[in-house]
């Protein structure tokens, strides 16, 4: 992709952002979390970010590096794999954040976590690259998942009875599946899942000190 192309979508992501800035450095730089001086080079001397820095920069913009410097279609951040360290860079998100996997807005990103997911998961899960991370902290699930660990999820996982699913619904929630249509709340209460509902299958849980990973 040229010059041109990454600032078109940049700029319409800025403004997105950030509707009341008119200054079209300042709200880049903002955004991007990158100096005016940068910014600058990229309108008017037409520089480009360094590979080193584009997934950074695509995260704060809320999209697929992908897409916003090559020509691939709109996504939100997608987890990556370093081929050269063999490890997975996963998109850390908060819980109000999570609806966010299911729709086509950008969802920006400040941090991702690094981490192997092992053959076993990865032959359960269609695409790794729709994984995400986040705390379980209110949603916990004790004894088995609690508020300080970190949860991993797969939007394109395998749903399995018995597991521990990420619910979506009206309220966020860790439940644990009797079937495809019900399953169990911490409190012991069953739920019927609904057909709008989101179900997305716990890939691996990182609790201080050790990983437990799903069945």
């Amino acid at each position: 992709m040229n010059n041109e192309a990454f600032l078109k979508k940049a700029i319409s992501l800025s403004q997105s952002f950030l509707p009341k800035e008119k200054n079209k450095t300042a709200c880049m730089a903002q955004v991007s979390g990158e100096k005016e001086s940068t910014v600058r080079n990229w309108l008017f001397n037409n520089k480009m970010p360094s590979k080193g820095k584009r997934l950074g920069i695509a995260d704060k913009f809320g999209v697929d590096d992908d897409h916003l410097f090559n020509e691939a279609e709109f996504n939100i951040p997608l987890t990556k794999y370093d081929e050269q360290h063999e490890y997975f860079l996963v998109p850390v998100l908060k819980l109000e954040e999570l609806y966010g996997v299911t729709e086509k807005v950008p969802l920006p990103v400040q941090q991702r976590n690094v981490i192997n997911l092992s053959k076993n998961i990865l032959n359960h899960i269609q695409d790794y690259r729709k994984t995400y991370c986040f705390q379980a902290e209110r949603i916990s699930f004790e004894p088995f998942i609690s508020t300080t660990d970190i949860l991993f999820v797969n939007t394109t996982a395998m749903v399995k009875q018995g597991q521990f699913c990420l619910h979506l619904g009206r309220v966020i929630q860790i439940v644990k599946l009797v079937d495809r249509n019900n399953a169990i709340l911490n409190d012991g209460n069953e739920i019927t899942i609904k057909d709008d509902e989101h179900l997305f299958p716990i890939l691996l849980t990182l609790s201080p000190g050790y990983v437990n990973y799903a069945d």
